[in-house]
């Protein structure tokens, strides 16, 4: 996409300021239905760190133009149904790290179908979400394909099993969804317990029983103390989690993370856990902090390439074994707010810093600059192979603009 087509675009918008609302809304005395449209507009640039061998191009842009239709209709409180279907054009890296279409073996199928694609673009359809929830007093029943968040934590959620956000994305706003069942009970104001079933694929997106999930997951208030459990499989494991939330010394607490066992049992289980605070001011400043002991991760980079290699980590970011993270963020202005991550690697001494500023135009319309700046030692290609400095140093420096509107 070229510039003048980003500057046209943001001038649109930015003339769209007007309160917005969805293109078809309609309520009935039981009935309701509501459409949305959004579209997004990015576009950004990498600058890749050495070798060559790794990264043959010194930098490209790389732009991308999102359609995504939103649909939520109601029948009384009994019924509702929602759909989350898109359209994708994007530029595709040219890195030899970047995942493109390698095989993600224990992964939870993207349901997208291609129309276009060249070796440095990709266009494609798809959906998120297309799913009947069913409610009855305490019972609720949601099938179809939909997002699931099992996060407790807020930088680093090692709980999170279905396509979580990354601790330093800005954009949250729509999660990648799953073709999942799932049963709930509420079983109180603040309890209630789940059965959670996930379809898995191969990489010729065939179902297969190995690559699914299928998770008992729970909550209850203590005293105060938000207390949650879950335990069964997925992403080629079988696993046992929980997690603590709770209000104390003017600071919320937090921990979550699982004992894990790979379920083909040749390698060894391990445990992740993260625990952390926050601290929120009357002035809308919030700090975060958390430490992540990422049990399956490596002390020493010489092992990262191991981590690298092996297949069923790929929807597992981290290679290291002990991490920090820091955010802060907070309203400049009634439509600006900013945003500064940063991830450490207690191991390697890498750092990785994303700052952001969001400026809200109007009520439907948004802009996010954000820029990922690593921080490390950098990666040596020798005779036997690639020497990696540290996990950062492999990152690129990234800046991205997006902008978004809704109809």
């Amino acid at each position: 996409m070229s510039s003048r087509g980003l500057i046209g675009f943001i001038l649109a918008m930015l003339l769209a300021v007007t309160d917005g609302y969805a293109f078809y809304d309609h309520a009935g005395e039981k009935a309701a239905v509501k459409a949305r449209l959004a579209v997004d507009l990015g576009s950004g640039f990498i600058v890749y760190p050495e070798p060559e061998e790794l990264y043959p191009e010194k930098g490209e842009g790389m732009n991308s133009l999102n359609f995504r239709l939103l649909g939520d209709a109601r029948w009384g409180e009994a019924v509702r149904v929602e759909l989350n279907a898109y359209q994708r054009s994007a530029t595709r890296p040219n890195s030899l790290l970047s995942p493109g279409d390698a095989d993600e073996p224990h992964r939870y199928e993207r349901l997208e179908r291609e129309f276009s694609e060249a070796d440095d673009f990709r266009a494609v359809v798809g959906l998120d979400q297309a799913s009947i929830k069913l409610s009855s007093g305490p019972v609720e029943l949601a099938v179809g394909r939909q997002p699931i968040g099992l996060a407790n934590n807020l930088i680093f959620t090692p709980n999170d099993l279905f396509y979580p956000f990354a601790a330093t994305a800005v954009d949250r706003e729509f999660r990648p969804g799953v073709d999942a069942a799932r049963l709930g009970l509420k079983t109180g104001d603040l309890s209630g317990v789940s059965l959670i079933a996930v379809m898995g694929y191969d990489p010729d997106n065939h179902q297969e029983w190995e690559r699914s999930a299928a998770l008992l997951a729970g909550t209850v208030n203590l005293r105060g103390v938000e207390c949650g459990a879950l335990a069964g499989k997925a992403d080629g494991r079988h696993l046992a989690g929980l997690s603590l939330s709770a209000e104390a010394l003017g600071l919320g607490w937090r921990m979550e993370g699982n004992y894990s066992r790979p379920t083909t049992y040749t390698q060894d289980g391990y445990v992740q856990l993260s625990a952390g605070f926050d601290k929120r001011w009357p002035n809308s400043l919030h700090l975060i902090v958390e430490y992540y002991y990422h049990g399956n991760g490596k002390t020493d980079p010489d092992k990262y390439l191991e981590r690298l290699n092996d297949p069923t980590l790929a929807m597992d970011p981290y290679l290291g074994r002990n991490y920090l993270g820091l955010t802060l963020m907070g309203d400049l202005s009634p439509v600006f707010t900013l945003q500064a991550v940063a991830l450490v690697n207690l191991d390697d001494g890498a750092c990785l810093f994303g700052p952001s500023v969001t400026y809200k135009a109007a009520d439907e319309i948004e802009f996010i600059l954000s820029a990922e700046l690593p921080y490390g030692k950098r990666t040596d290609v020798m005779l036997s192979g690639p020497d990696i400095g540290s996990e950062y140093g492999l990152y690129p420096r990234t800046f991205s603009l997006l902008g978004r509107i809704y109809f």
